[in-house]
C-alpha cells in the first residue's frame, strides 16, 4: 500500500506538492480562530485542594478574578498625597469597563470602605474617607478610625505600620477583559507616576516595555518582590499582584519566547542544513516541513477548538526539533544516490529513497506520537 502512494507521489509530483500547499493554506487561514488560554486553574486537577480552597473563596466572598494594587511609602501612606492619590486611582480603576463596581465597596480601598458607628439612638455605617484630606488634622481622624476599627482594616487595606495600602479590584471574567483591564491598570499607575498613559496604556514618552517583561524607566518587573513594581517622585511604590496579573505577564512572556525561539531555532536549523547539503534545495525542502507541521498542528488545534496554553507554546519547538531528523535522513540518503550515480532518474532515486526509509521514518513517528500521548494519561482532568 505504502509503495503505492510513494509511487502516485513520485509520478504526480506537482499534484501532491500542490495539495501539501493547500492544505498548509487552510491550516494557516484557521490560525487566527487559535484560543489563547492562560488561566492557571487548568493546570491543576478539579479535585486538587487548591481549586477547592479557591472555588470556597470565590463563592464566600465573590473574589475571583481580582488584580490588588499594593502602594508603600516607607514615610507612611497616611499623606496628603499618598490618600489622594487611593481615592484618585480606586475612582478611575472602578470606571474601567472591565471591573466590576456595581457597588462602592466592589472596588476596596481607603477610600470606599466603611464602618460602624453607633449611639444611644442610632446606628449606621460612616465612609472612611469620603474626600481627599487636606490638613493633618483630617488625616489624623482618618488614621484613628482605621487603627479603632483593625479588625476591619488592619492586614486588610492597611498594613499593621501604616506604610502600606491596597486597592482590590475585581474583574470581569475572559482572557480578552482580563488583558485590557491589566494594562488600563497599568496605564492608570503610569498616569500617577507622571509618565503619561491615561487610563488606557502607556504613552510612548513615559518609559518603554523592556526585555525582562516589564515597564522600565519608571516602573519594572520584579521578579523578587513578586509582582510588578513602579515608584512615583514622593516615594509611593506600586505593585500589581493577583492571578490576572500572573496569567497576563506569564502569557506575554511565553508568547515572546515562542517569538524569539522559533526563529531562531529555524535559523539555527537552516545553517546546519546548509553546512550538511550545501545546496538550496536541502535547505528549502526541510524548513518547508517543518514550518508546514507547525501550521497543520497550529491550524488543527483551532479547528478543533483547543486552545493554546502557557505550555503549550513549546509545541513549534518540538515540533521542529522532531520533524528535522526525518527530513535530513532522506535529502542525505537522496545525494547519497546522485553522487554515486548522476546519471540516474531522479524519480527513481526518489521512489528507492522513500520506500527503503518510509518504515523505519514511519515507526520512529509512531513511536514518538505513542511517548507525547503517554503524558496525556497522566495530565490533570
Amino acid at each position: 500500500m505504502l509503495r503505492k502512494l510513494y509511487a502516485t507521489i513520485v509520478r504526480f509530483p506537482k499534484v501532491s506538492l500542490a495539495t501539501v500547499v493547500l492544505v498548509t493554506v487552510f491550516f494557516a487561514s484557521q490560525l487566527h480562530k487559535l484560543r489563547w488560554e492562560t488561566d492557571a486553574r487548568v493546570y491543576l486537577p478539579k479535585g486538587h485542594p487548591a481549586i477547592i480552597y479557591d472555588e470556597k473563596i470565590d463563592e464566600v466572598f465573590g473574589v475571583k478574578d481580582a488584580v490588588i494594587i499594593g502602594i508603600v511609602n516607607d514615610k507612611g501612606i497616611f499623606n496628603p498625597s499618598t490618600l489622594a492619590r487611593i481615592k484618585r486611582m480606586t475612582e478611575k480603576v472602578a470606571a474601567l469597563p472591565g471591573v466590576i463596581a456595581n457597588r462602592a465597596i466592589d472596588v476596596v480601598s481607603l477610600s470606599t470602605a466603611s464602618y460602624f458607628v453607633g449611639t444611644d439612638t442610632e446606628m449606621g455605617s460612616k465612609r472612611l474617607m469620603v474626600d481627599a484630606p487636606t490638613d493633618a488634622q483630617e488625616i489624623e481622624q482618618i488614621k484613628k478610625s482605621v487603627y479603632d476599627n483593625a479588625d476591619l482594616f488592619v492586614g486588610n487595606i492597611v498594613s499593621a505600620d501604616g506604610k502600606a495600602a491596597m486597592i482590590r479590584a475585581r474583574l470581569k471574567e475572559g482572557i480578552t477583559n482580563r488583558y485590557k483591564t491589566y494594562f488600563q491598570i497599568k496605564g492608570i499607575v503610569g498616569a500617577e507616576m507622571g509618565g503619561g498613559g491615561g487610563g488606557g496604556g502607556w504613552s510612548s514618552g513615559g518609559g518603554n516595555w523592556g526585555k525582562e517583561g516589564g515597564w522600565q524607566q519608571q516602573g519594572q518587573w520584579s521578579a523578587t518582590q513578586g509582582g510588578w513594581t513602579a515608584q512615583a517622585d514622593n516615594g509611593d511604590r506600586f505593585y500589581l499582584a493577583g492571578r490576572p496579573v500572573i496569567e497576563v505577564t506569564s502569557g506575554l512572556n511565553a508568547l515572546q519566547d515562542m517569538r524569539i525561539m522559533v526563529p531562531m531555532l529555524i535559523l539555527a536549523m537552516a545553517i546546519v542544513l546548509f553546512v550538511i547539503f550545501r545546496t538550496l534545495r536541502g535547505v528549502l525542502l526541510p524548513l518547508f516541513v517543518m514550518a508546514a507541521a507547525i501550521i497543520w498542528t497550529m491550524g488543527a488545534m483551532a479547528v478543533l477548538d483547543v486552545p493554546l496554553y502557557t505550555i503549550s507554546t513549546m509545541l513549534p519547538v518540538i515540533l521542529v526539533a522532531v520533524g528535522i531528523g526525518d527530513g535530513v535522513h532522506l535529502m542525505s540518503h537522496y545525494y547519497d544516490n546522485v553522487l554515486s550515480d548522476p546519471y540516474r532518474d531522479s524519480k527513481k532515486i526518489v521512489l528507492e529513497v522513500t520506500q527503503s526509509l518510509g518504515p523505519p521514518l514511519i515507526i520512529t513517528s509512531v513511536t514518538t506520537a505513542i511517548g507525547f500521548l503517554s503524558l496525556w494519561r497522566s495530565s490533570p482532568k
